[in-house]
């Protein structure tokens, strides 16, 4: 078995460390708070569920379990990942940035079945899209995320969405419709917007937001205006919940990542190409030694 990426071992730089950035990221007592309440959830489970749960019960300073299911080794990932992508994007103007989610038909599961996902194989998926559709001078970084999907409170069966959340630089409204064409949205999706971009306003919270410390149900529901919306709730159901613990369990955060003209070098995230700045016809330099 591969040697598990350590990202306590590769702290980022105090003006790139999201910890002296933001006062809304978590702290290590909120991380412990949740890591407990998994602890909980999985103590009465199954017999593999248990075994789980004495794993991240013994996760400690020095001797991390580095599971995904782990709260604390997940906002050690956080942390190293938020800062990596700010001195990889260093000089990077906001306006070249876009935040970019994208929902995929094909990364659908129903209750049970989130194990048939396979990360690794979900992001080269994306890559292997990107280069069919001739993105040749995006830079895109990010990492995959999982929704608990219902409708109408329930009612009917729900599914687990697996989807991307992105940072790309140099992308243009062509590239934005390609995107669109190869997602194309779901009219009987309880989430149909299938590509919804944003500009960068601030980097900081909109990077912190790629890799999340927890995971929601999103609940569809009839607004009063006739149309269609989503509300985000946290997952109650104990088995779903379960469920996804165990699927993170199985594998490494690192194979959630995406890394599109970029890579990760230990501890660093490098561009395998230069980003061009149209605006001052400039090409912005790499920041990453």
């Amino acid at each position: 078995m591969p040697r598990l990426f350590n990202s306590f071992n590769n702290p980022p730089a105090p003006e790139h460390n999201i910890k002296n950035l933001s006062k809304k990221f978590e702290t290590f007592t909120e991380a412990d708070e949740r890591r407990n309440a998994v602890v909980r959830l999985l103590v009465s489970g199954s017999q593999s569920d248990l075994q789980i749960a004495k794993k991240i019960i013994q996760c400690r300073k020095g001797r991390r379990c580095l599971s995904s299911a782990c709260p604390i080794c997940r906002r050690g990932m956080r942390t190293w990942f938020v800062g990596a992508l700010l001195k990889a994007f260093e000089g990077v103007p906001n306006e070249q940035m876009t935040s970019l989610t994208i929902l995929s038909a094909n990364l659908q599961y129903g209750p049970g079945q989130i194990q048939n996902s396979q990360p690794r194989n979900a992001v080269n998926r994306l890559t292997a899209k990107l280069k069919r559709s001739s993105f040749t001078d995006e830079v895109i970084v990010g990492a995959l995320d999982y929704d608990w999907c219902v409708r109408d409170n329930e009612c009917c069966e729900g599914y687990w969405q697996v989807h991307y959340h992105l940072i790309s630089v140099n992308l243009s409204e062509t590239q934005i419709e390609k995107l669109r064409s190869a997602f194309p949205n779901q009219p009987n999706a309880y989430i149909r917007q299938a590509v919804d971009t944003k500009p960068i306003n601030d980097r900081v919270a909109q990077f912190s937001y790629v890799l999340k410390p927890f995971f929601q149900k999103r609940s569809s529901y009839l607004g009063s205006d006739g149309l269609r919306r989503t509300k985000k709730q946290p997952i109650k159901n104990a088995e779903r919940h379960r469920e996804l613990l165990r699927h993170l369990d199985q594998h490494p955060l690192t194979e959630s990542l995406v890394f599109y003209h970029a890579r990760r070098e230990g501890g660093v995230i490098r561009r395998t190409i230069p980003i061009v700045d149209d605006k001052f016809r400039r090409s912005v330099s790499e920041t990453t030694e």
